[in-house]
């Protein structure tokens, strides 16, 4: 059986006696469960593709946090983009609501361990739900830096409900070496195909390609038993905690 390499990190990685940055929210769209939040700090914020946040959410005169991955690439203007669910978090929900543009939200420097991809490598993203976002930041970076094949295979409950749809379709139109490929369990598409991500997963095992997993632990086991079917090496298979 092949061993998933975890990178597992905590939220004292990030914020032990580091102060917070502030932030203005210049976009917020919300997609079925989730609201994708567009943000702004004065200077830029530093952050590898992959890594997490933490923000602070104030209600009232109550005060709480929730981590974060980081949808967006590292950028030079200060821009960050967050993927925020919403749904079955009433504390969250409650919080979001009350922002809109120009509001302002106090994060944490960047934290965390995930791995990005080689560049001079083939690689394989495999995300489920709110899994996307850290695979998105890193294949964001990873597109603008290596020329190598890279393939998305994302699923989701909704076929209407699927985060940064438009964006990744635009992706696979700017790079010819990006492929997609979304599923869910309704709402059956020429764009999106019933089934889950692992569904034609014999169409993309590489023994030399780099695989990349973030989202629900029953599709993680699944392409568990998937990768070992396939004899992939455990040194090319790398997860993140969903």
């Amino acid at each position: 059986m092949v061993k998933i390499q975890t990178c597992i990190f905590t939220i004292e990685d990030a914020v032990t006696a580091i102060d917070t940055i502030e932030f203005k929210v210049i976009s917020k769209t919300i997609v079925g469960p989730y609201t994708l939040l567009s943000l702004k700090t004065q200077d830029e914020y530093q952050q590898n593709p992959g890594q997490y946040c933490i923000v602070h959410y104030k209600v009232g005169d109550h005060e709480f946090t929730r981590p974060y991955s980081i949808s967006s690439e590292p950028r030079r203007d200060g821009v960050i983009e967050l993927c925020v669910m919403h749904s079955g978090d009433e504390q969250t929900a409650q919080a979001i609501q009350a922002i809109s543009e120009g509001s302002s939200l106090d994060i944490s420097p960047a934290g965390g361990r995930f791995q990005i991809p080689p560049h001079d490598q083939a690689a394989c993203f495999i995300a489920g739900g709110s899994g996307i976002t850290p695979l998105r930041s890193m294949i964001r970076w990873r597109l603008n830096q290596s020329q190598q094949g890279t393939t998305l295979l994302y699923g989701c409950k909704k076929g209407d409900e699927i985060p940064y749809y438009e964006d990744f379709a635009k992706l696979c139109e700017e790079h010819k070496n990006f492929k997609v490929m979304f599923y869910s369990e309704e709402n059956l598409s020429e764009a999106v195909l019933k089934g889950h991500p692992l569904t034609h997963f014999n169409d993309f095992a590489d023994k030399d390609c780099q695989y990349f997993l973030c989202g629900p632990p029953p599709m993680v086991e699944a392409a568990k038993a998937s990768f070992g079917n396939y004899n992939i090496p455990e040194t090319q298979v790398h997860t993140d905690r969903y």
